[in-house]
């Protein structure tokens, strides 16, 4: 018993061929990225979580650079100077790091902010607010 191509079959290989598809249907992509909406949101939140952690590991990052060549040159100048130095050492690096730091909180939130469905949400909002002040 072998087995015959059916005609649906000849035309399914011939448009993965290559050859471009009649009128009546659509041509589609090999790899089209299809996600619903619930995915699509939260891979806007993920960037804007990613994006913040970062911001976050660069804070880290600079804070401790900026106590390691403090607490590096206090001890050089003095016997004790690194520990007699300690919390103006610290203080220089928690200056130099929280403002990067900061700003994580916000990276969070403009991703949040910019998510297609929390868009659509408020301005749905905005839309029910107009039409009670012109009713009023």
């Amino acid at each position: 018993m072998s087995h015959k191509p059916t005609p649906d079959a000849e035309s399914s290989s011939s448009e993965t061929s290559g050859e471009r598809a009649t009128a009546g249907e659509k041509e589609t992509p090999k790899n089209k990225k299809c996600s619903s909406r619930a995915s699509r949101a939260l891979r806007e939140l993920d960037h804007g979580l990613t994006r913040s952690a970062r911001r976050v590991i660069t804070a880290l990052d600079e804070g401790l650079l900026t106590y390691d060549a403090a607490r590096e040159a206090t001890a050089a100048r003095k016997r004790d100077g690194a520990l007699d130095d300690l919390i103006r050492d610290q203080s220089r690096a928690l200056r130099k790091a929280l403002p990067i730091a900061a700003l994580a909180t916000s990276d969070l939130l403009d991703a949040v902010a910019e998510m297609r469905f929390v868009r659509d949400w408020t301005d749905k909002g905005d839309e029910e607010e107009d039409e009670d002040e012109e009713k009023d």
